[in-house]
């Protein structure tokens, strides 16, 4: 593997866990709001000050201003794919952050994802 393939899949990891991330943040805010209604009071009060949301918006800015960086200095053959890994990140968070169930074939499809993400960079 060459060395900009290996820059290439680290940064990916690094990029992909931070929008998996963002997405954990993001419904965990979503779930503190209750009885939502386009009110000024509930944006204020239940979107605004909702600190899991605020989190998970900066979160999803750092991810893509990566991702441009990789999109400017990689090849989008090698790059778009390892996105997949965000699958791996986010079902992971799922299950120790969320703690949520995961069953079998889902693991196959992460199986399935690692092994083509492996198979890419080859």
């Amino acid at each position: 593997m060459s060395p900009m393939l290996i820059k290439l899949f680290f940064i990916m990891l690094f990029q992909t866990a931070v929008q998996a991330l963002s997405q954990v943040t993001l419904k965990m805010g979503m779930q503190l709001i209750h009885n939502f209604t386009w009110t000024w009071s509930c944006f204020y009060h239940q979107i605004f000050l909702n600190g899991w949301l605020l989190l998970g918006i900066l979160l999803i800015i750092i991810a893509n201003v990566i991702w441009f960086l990789v999109l400017k200095f990689f090849p989008l053959t090698y790059a778009y794919p390892l996105t997949a890994l965000g699958f791996v990140f986010g079902m992971v968070a799922g299950i120790f952050i969320l703690h949520e169930t995961v069953i079998w074939t889902q693991w196959v499809g992460v199986a399935l994802i690692v092994g083509g993400c492996f198979f890419l960079l080859r």
